[in-house]
């Protein structure tokens, strides 16, 4: 295998695992406002539900 083919595959799984951090970032925050709940201020990436 060539170091061209290595470098497409590691840049290739690196793309592919921080586009799926971010589809789940997406959904846990679609999840978390149709409970009711929402971020801390801040930005901090937890869902807090006030009962």
């Amino acid at each position: 295998m060539s170091i061209k083919m290595i470098v497409i595959m590691a840049v290739t799984a690196i793309l592919a695992f921080w586009l799926g951090i971010k589809a789940h970032e997406r959904h846990y925050n679609d999840i978390c406002l149709d409970l009711g709940g929402g971020q801390n201020p801040g930005n901090h990436p937890i869902c807090v539900i006030d009962r």
